[in-house]
């Protein structure tokens, strides 16, 4: 092979590999997990990272939503409130745009009881 050909193919990321069964994995245990347990876990990660390492919880997703309507909840429950609920509803619109049936319709109420 040329050097011309070997720089017009991209290469193979193993990641990729891994992408498909993850994604089956999430999808089969269906709404309240991607809606709820995932958001939840994502939220302890962050603080725990923030706790752990150097006490200072940089770059957590609540601090990105200072100039939304999600800023209300700050006050209540600070920025793990305010990560959760943005996950939360992330997780209802990846829940709304694959589901069917009943596993689509259960997405809003639970993102509202957030």
């Amino acid at each position: 092979m040329s050097d011309r050909t070997s720089l017009t193919r991209a290469p193979r990321h193993p990641w990729r590999k891994r992408a498909g069964p993850t994604r089956a994995r999430v999808a089969r245990r269906g709404a309240p997990f991607v809606v709820l347990v995932l958001p939840a876990a994502w939220v302890l990660v962050e603080w725990w990272r923030g706790w752990f390492l150097t006490g200072f919880p940089w770059l957590s997703l609540g601090y990105s939503q200072t100039d939304t309507w999600l800023a209300g909840l700050a006050p209540v429950g600070g920025v793990p409130l305010v990560s959760l609920s943005l996950l939360a509803g992330a997780g209802a619109l990846l829940v709304l745009a694959q589901e069917r049936g009943a596993a689509r319709a259960v997405a809003p109420p639970m993102t509202a009881i957030l």
